[in-house]
């Protein structure tokens, strides 16, 4: 009863934005790299840190933009 059909909209279009920025991050720093076998887990912690810093981000807007 405490959850209108507002908040779910909102929810799901959360998930939506989090699941596109995440997969675009990692397809994009993932074509970046070259056949270096060193560059892999390099490409893959800035990609985990680029998510984070993106999804707080994304996040902290989305909840601005909602309560204002």
């Amino acid at each position: 009863n405490a959850m209108d059909l507002e908040d779910l909209g909102v929810a799901v279009l959360k998930g939506l934005i989090f699941g596109f920025s995440i997969s675009s991050i990692a397809c994009h720093r993932g074509l970046q790299v070259s056949r270096a076998i060193t560059e892999v887990p390099v490409a893959v912690g800035t990609t985990v840190v680029r998510c984070i810093v993106v999804i707080i981000s994304v996040n902290a807007l989305l909840s601005l933009l909602w309560f204002l």
